[in-house]
């Protein structure tokens, strides 16, 4: 996503809307490929987050969707491609960033 001539995936969300475990393995493996190819060898990817609040504007779509166990499928299924490419990940979390109404004491 952040490299050009690299191979242009959608973000994790379109992978959890497919819901096809084997898109998410071949989207590591391929991140996997392309990066160590220019000497890249760790991602700080897969965001392990579930989209659960939707006013978060930091998780929306880097999270693979909704529903926690396909989340956890998704994430596991990129870092078994990515593993298989050769790369080390970092699964990442972001705390609930939603900007909330200020209080009135």
């Amino acid at each position: 996503m952040r490299l050009y001539g690299a191979t242009d995936f959608p973000h994790a969300m379109a992978f959890g809307a497919a819901g096809k475990a084997d898109l998410a393995e071949a989207f590591g493996r391929i991140t996997a490929q392309e990066s160590r190819a220019i000497g890249v060898h760790w991602n700080f990817f897969p965001d392990s987050d579930v989209n659960s609040n939707p006013a978060n504007p930091i998780i929306n779509t880097r999270s693979f969707g909704e529903d926690p166990q396909a989340v956890s499928d998704l994430v596991n299924a990129y870092i078994r491609g990515a593993h298989a490419g050769g790369m080390l990940t970092t699964i990442k979390h972001f705390p609930d960033t939603a900007i909330l109404p200020p209080t009135h004491i």
